[in-house]
């Protein structure tokens, strides 16, 4: 579940409720955790740092 609160024009706080955090976010990316937010939480940021980080990134931290 996602509470959010838009802040301004560009950026919304959010509670993710399956993580326990709140973060200020842009549009883009709300879109995007909205996406996966049905997902488990492994599941989630999986797919959260795939779509936002380089692949070489994330095949250098395994």
């Amino acid at each position: 579940m996602i509470v959010k609160k838009k802040i301004n024009k560009n950026e919304s706080l959010i509670y993710l409720k399956k993580v326990n955090k709140f973060l200020v976010v842009s549009k883009e990316n709300l879109k995007l955790i909205e996406a996966y937010s049905n997902k488990s939480i492994s599941g989630f940021y999986e797919n959260l740092f795939k779509n936002n980080f380089p692949k070489m990134l994330i095949d250098d931290e395994k």
